[in-house]
């Protein structure tokens, strides 16, 4: 899907600049990978809180949706702003799946959770699955092609990783219009942190 027009809208935490530089360094040693790997582009970074209308669904239901929910949206959104300038997020592993390279963090003020159980019971569609969510993480890249990477050659890679926190710098819900994100409307931006550096 790498690329292509989607819909979707979601409700992303934005890194400050800090993060995404350490993101970065990490990217740039996935390019030793044996299989072919899609980096996320430095502005499309970011730690998915909740998709409210996922990519997965069918198109032809996603907008009436959303023009149902965003009000409720809009309001949880602003409502748990205070919330989130209290997340420091540890970034503390990096994981390789057959389809992504993921950082893995957590959040150990339980606050993401609380948000993605307020939101799925807010947004809930009546006949379509709403999103799962088992870990916080932010995609660093994707395979461009099939194959396996060897164990040794993923627990090299993840042996490189260095953790660090970060706290959030801003909530954003967008309208993705390009997989994964690399093209977004973004229709509510609340800043969270007065030092992005």
């Amino acid at each position: 899907m790498w690329g292509q027009p989607c819909l979707a809208y979601n409700l992303q935490a934005r890194l400050p600049a800090s993060a995404i530089r350490a993101l970065v360094e990490a990217q740039s040693s996935l390019r030793q990978l044996s299989v072919p790997l899609h980096t996320i582009p430095t502005a499309a970074l970011h730690v998915s809180v909740y998709a409210m209308v996922p990519v997965s669904w069918p198109d032809p239901p996603k907008e009436p949706f959303w023009r149902e929910i965003q009000p409720s949206v809009r309001e949880i959104v602003k409502q748990v702003e205070s919330e989130f300038r209290l997340v420091e997020l540890l970034f503390h592993s990096l994981r390789i799946l057959p389809l992504a390279v993921i950082a893995l963090a957590e959040d150990q003020t339980g606050i993401f959770g609380s948000v993605r159980d307020r939101l799925k019971g807010a947004v809930r569609h009546p006949a379509l699955s709403g999103p799962s969510y088992n870990q916080i993480h932010c995609t660093l890249g994707r395979f461009s092609a099939s194959g396996s990477i060897a164990a040794g050659e993923a627990a090299a890679c993840a042996a490189r990783w260095r953790a660090f926190s970060t706290p959030i710098a801003d909530l954003t819900v967008v309208r993705e219009k390009r997989y994964p994100s690399l093209e977004v409307d973004h229709l509510l931006a609340l800043p969270l942190q007065t030092d992005s550096s």
